[in-house]
């Protein structure tokens, strides 16, 4: 069994933080400065810290996506949300260069015959396996020679590009 992990980058997972605590000191600065009605600015500050919690737990998940070769499948994605090929459908596998910025952001982007999984953070890296039915799927990897090494292991009659 092969498995990669694949984490956003350091910088990456500062400014999400960062961005929560900017988050955070909003619903609370009014505690400091607001002296009466101080039963709804709570209520602002608990609202806030809720809503910054969800965010964080929307988030979070998507700062490591795992990719697992098994002898039947090539496993792809972020904590529960992940997709599982079969080596048969695969037809080959390359590594590949994509921008974020074609995509549309980072986690998991769709384009017409095309799925990416990526973390912010990755330098643009990825390994692209194409399927027998033409679709191709596009995942951020640390070494994606290793990833295709790996396919190929199991089932040689995937062609690497």
């Amino acid at each position: 069994m092969f498995e990669q992990t694949v984490h956003m980058s350091r910088r990456a997972r500062m400014l999400i933080i960062a961005l929560g605590a900017v988050v955070f000191a909003a619903a609370v600065l009014p505690l400091f400065f607001v002296r009466e009605d101080t039963l709804s600015v709570w209520g602002s500050v608990i609202t806030g810290s809720a809503i910054l919690a969800v965010l964080f737990a929307i988030l979070w998940p998507f700062t490591v996506l795992r990719v697992r070769v098994d002898t039947r499948s090539l496993t792809v994605g972020f904590g529960l949300l992940k997709e599982r090929v079969m080596l048969e459908q695969i037809v080959s596998c390359q590594k590949a260069a994509y921008r974020w910025q074609d995509w549309g952001g980072w986690g998991i982007r769709l384009k017409p015959g095309s799925k990416l999984y990526n973390v912010a953070g990755d330098g643009g890296v990825a390994v692209q396996v194409n399927l027998e039915n033409g679709r191709r799927i596009l995942f951020s990897s640390t070494d994606p020679d290793a990833v295709c090494r790996a396919l190929t292991r199991r089932r040689p009659e995937i062609e690497q590009l």
